[in-house]
């Protein structure tokens, strides 16, 4: 059980250190925007699937065509595409808020120095989020 205990605890160690939810809920947001503004750039002006059985009774010249047309994109569509990039704002702030929090570094110097630290170098590691 001690053995489990250390390995589910090394796993996810290792899962927040290297940020792997973050960065797949990132990557997933990345991939839902290119496939919706992909589908949006190819919308195509349509008829309507009530109109579609009459349209032969309907159409008599090639004016009345262009009047039964519903030129895409719609207001809905847009709104569609709106939402889905407003959501980028949500998962921007979810993945910069998480991870290790940096307070209380403070930066001393460039050079290398080969001794072991002490007491009063504790402040200078970074503390996990929620760390006080």
């Amino acid at each position: 059980m001690n053995n489990f205990r250390r390995w589910y605890l090394m796993l996810a160690e290792l899962v927040d250190s290297y940020r792997i939810i973050p960065r797949m809920l990132v990557l997933g947001y990345s991939y839902l925007v290119y496939r919706v503004v992909d589908w949006y750039m190819h919308l195509q002006p349509y008829f309507p699937k009530d109109i579609q059985p009459m349209l032969g009774k309907l159409i008599k010249n090639s004016s009345d065509v262009q009047v039964l047309l519903v030129q895409a994109p719609t207001t809905q569509h847009a709104v569609l595409v709106t939402a889905v990039i407003g959501f980028g704002a949500a998962v921007f702030g979810l993945y910069t808020s998480t991870g290790i929090q940096w307070k209380d570094y403070v930066f001393k110097s460039w050079k290398f120095k080969n001794k072991k630290p002490t007491n009063e170098d504790d402040n200078t590691s970074p503390t996990q989020h929620g760390d006080e």
